[in-house]
């Protein structure tokens, strides 16, 4: 299953991923999806963005929570079938004005 569908699967289950992003910082990362959206660069360039809550693994700032990843440096992405699932995380609003065209969203 490609990465985006994989993806929409567990945002539409509500359950958390496992997957590798390419920064250059080695390592998984593991999180709630909560919404995937295409916005627009100031260069006219569509981008597809992954919005997640972040709760384990490797991070550049050592911290954990809301992080957003550019959806085609997201690799080796996995649903992580026996963890619960997942309620919306603080400050998450379906609604958000950043959110101009949305892919898959977490239903509130």
């Amino acid at each position: 299953m490609e990465v985006i569908e994989t993806i929409r699967q567990a945002i539409r289950e509500r359950k958390p991923i496992e997957f590798e992003y390419d920064d250059g910082l080695n390592g998984k990362r593991i999180g709630n999806p909560h919404i995937i959206f295409l916005d627009t660069l100031n260069s006219g360039e569509v981008r597809m963005y992954l919005h997640l809550w972040q709760t384990e693994g490797v991070s550049k700032s050592g911290k954990f929570g809301w992080k957003k990843y550019i959806c085609e440096q997201i690799k080796s992405v996995s649903i992580l079938e026996n963890q619960q699932q997942f309620t919306a995380a603080q400050g998450y609003n379906e609604e958000s004005t950043m959110y101009k065209v949305v892919v898959e969203k977490v239903l509130l």
